[in-house]
């Protein structure tokens, strides 16, 4: 199961560095986070780059909740383990961690993703949102991005994805 940290925003990286040194791959399987590739133009061309997708969490995947809390209570930099008290280490949603496993890659990447605007409506050709274009709530055409909303930590959450619109036809 997935369980959620939260950590001083831009710290993410040194974090979840320090939790693969301090705790053993026997407690956490996995210590991750989530990315998504959009595109950005400088130098006069586009290059894609990973963004974080949450600033200020990183996730673990663990099946020894009771002993990765315990641990995890020793790193430094992490400014809270969520979980409804003090004592208490809760997982992720089952039904938030599959909807984000849809959306990602491998890499814990959201990839991005290509279509085109027919009408009033939104047919991604390519990426993480094919046939899930009803998520999409906004579309940046300039940025690149689209906002889209996802139920996480128990509450719906918009965040920005990449999209890229190739055309628009009316």
């Amino acid at each position: 199961m997935w369980y959620a940290m939260q950590v001083f925003t831009g710290e993410e990286e040194s974090v979840k560095r320090l939790i693969s040194e301090m705790v053993d791959d026997k407690v956490i399987a996995e210590c991750f986070i989530i990315r998504f590739e959009k595109s950005r133009r400088y130098r006069g061309e586009w290059h894609r780059e990973g963004n974080i997708l949450f600033p200020g969490y990183v996730f673990i995947e663990t099946d020894c909740p009771l002993d990765a809390y315990e641990k995890l209570k020793k790193v430094p930099k992490l400014s809270k383990i969520l979980g409804r008290d003090a004592e208490y280490f809760e997982p992720i949603n089952e039904r938030e961690e599959m909807a984000l496993k849809e959306l990602m890659g491998f890499n814990h990447t959201i990839e991005m993703s290509v279509g085109y605007i027919e009408g009033e409506r939104i047919i991604v050709t390519s990426g993480a949102l094919v046939d899930k274009e009803g998520m999409i709530k906004k579309i940046d055409r300039h940025k690149r991005t689209a906002v889209i909303s996802i139920e996480m930590f128990g509450q719906m959450t918009d965040t920005t994805v990449g999209l890229e619109i190739i055309s628009k036809t009316e």
